[in-house]
């Protein structure tokens, strides 16, 4: 298992490639990376609490965020839309990954 700090290093160099953020549901304790086919990330799940250690070390700055889950019913059950949430990295952080 990689460190926060490689994590780190791992989250920005997805979101400079493109990747944003989504947070399928409540109950989850992670949130997944999506590309824009719509495709998953499958082997990087961030914790919801590393994210917002992200948002507050000012690596990245939030473009657009969803702030209201909405749900559509399938099959009789009621699914909840994923939250979108998409960053851009600050000087800060392309200075990190030595970007400038």
């Amino acid at each position: 298992m990689k460190n926060e700090n490689e994590q780190l290093i791992d989250f920005l160099n997805f979101i400079n490639q493109g990747y944003v953020v989504s947070d399928e549901q409540d109950e989850d304790n992670f949130v997944v990376l999506v590309d824009e086919n719509s495709e998953i990330l499958s082997d990087f799940k961030p914790s919801k609490d590393f994210i917002k250690e992200i948002e507050k070390s000012e690596f990245v700055t939030i473009v657009d965020k969803e702030k209201k889950r909405e749900y559509f019913n399938s099959r009789g059950k009621r699914k909840p839309m994923p939250l979108i949430t998409i960053y851009k990295l600050t000087s800060k952080g392309m200075d990190l990954l030595g970007k400038k």
